[in-house]
């Protein structure tokens, strides 16, 4: 060390030349360097999600948490199993031990769920997704007094604009409840036209889906096939074929049931001073800069 000191005094152009990458190479790191909220980590824990619409809690529990824990408890790598039932979904969370290979856990635990075959007919697809800590930067509140679709629509375009630009990735929209058409029928409806509850269910599953149908293949290319036909609003759903007569004329959803575009029914109140509020949040991901994020969203 003495002796590099003495040969720095002696040579007084290399101590400068070193003084001086030493300061460029600052400042290109702090024009670089990752700014966070709070650090970034791993939660080890990887969540499967499947919806069964219309299931009572211990339906649930029998019909799909047992069958799903029985699959995954014995993977390597899977510290412990944890699931909750309750209407309409059921959730089971698995931790990992430390030092587990989190992609490699994953795959695994996707392939023994799609081994699993007894689920209900009308539960949903399962999502396994690995969860994450996510660092929300800012959030905005929209509120007014208008009409809950009115303030979902301007936060669904807020959210739609800011998602665009550049220096933001991922934001959402939370406080309001999900859209949900709704069905409903009456006793004396099913019986002046002869139908039962399992009809109407099945006419709106097959009038409502998307299907693939193959491929063409020509001289040049292979050119894929699908029928899209899923149904979103209340008109859609009203055209819905329940029977066909001989006589050519046929029976439609809209003539035996009542259709409601609107909002799920769950118990959701979300105020700011007093009046109906939406939130858009917005979230940092990546090497994404934070003060270039809240300068972004204000502006």
């Amino acid at each position: 060390m003495k002796r590099a000191v003495e040969w720095m005094a002696r040579n007084g152009v290399a101590a400068n030349l070193l003084m001086v990458f030493i300061v460029v190479a600052g400042l290109l790191s702090l024009l670089n360097i990752r700014q966070e909220v709070f650090p970034e980590f791993s939660l080890e824990t990887i969540q499967i999600q499947v919806e069964y619409p219309g299931a009572a809690p211990e339906e649930i529990e029998q019909a799909i948490v047992q069958r799903i824990e029985d699959r995954i408890a014995g993977i390597t790598g899977v510290r412990r199993v944890t699931s909750s039932a309750s209407e309409n979904v059921g959730v089971v969370l698995a931790e990992l031990a430390l030092g587990t290979d989190q992609a490699r856990a994953l795959d695994e635990i996707k392939a023994e769920i799609d081994r699993i075959t007894s689920f209900p007919v009308d539960a949903e697809e399962p999502e396994v997704v690995a969860l994450t800590a996510q660092s929300r930067v800012i959030q905005i509140a929209i509120y007014g007094d208008v009409a809950e679709r009115t303030l979902k629509e301007i936060a669904n375009r807020v959210k739609d604009d800011l998602g665009s630009l550049s220096e933001i990735s991922l934001v959402r929209v939370s406080g309001v409840r999900e859209y949900e058409v709704s069905v409903e029928v009456s006793k004396d409806a099913l019986r002046r036209y002869g139908l039962t509850l399992d009809e109407l269910a099945l006419a709106v599953r097959r009038g409502s889906l998307d299907l693939p149908g193959g491929s063409v293949e020509t001289d040049r290319e292979e050119i894929l096939v699908r029928v899209e036909g899923q149904n979103y609003t209340r008109s859609d759903f009203e055209e819905v074929i329940v029977r066909a007569n001989l006589d050519g004329s046929v029976l439609r959803l809209g003539d035996v049931a009542t259709i409601r575009d609107g909002f799920e029914d769950t118990d959701l109140i979300t105020a700011y001073n007093g009046q109906p509020t939406a939130f858009v949040q917005v979230f940092r991901t990546g090497d994404e800069r934070v003060l270039d994020i809240v300068a972004e969203v204000e502006r």
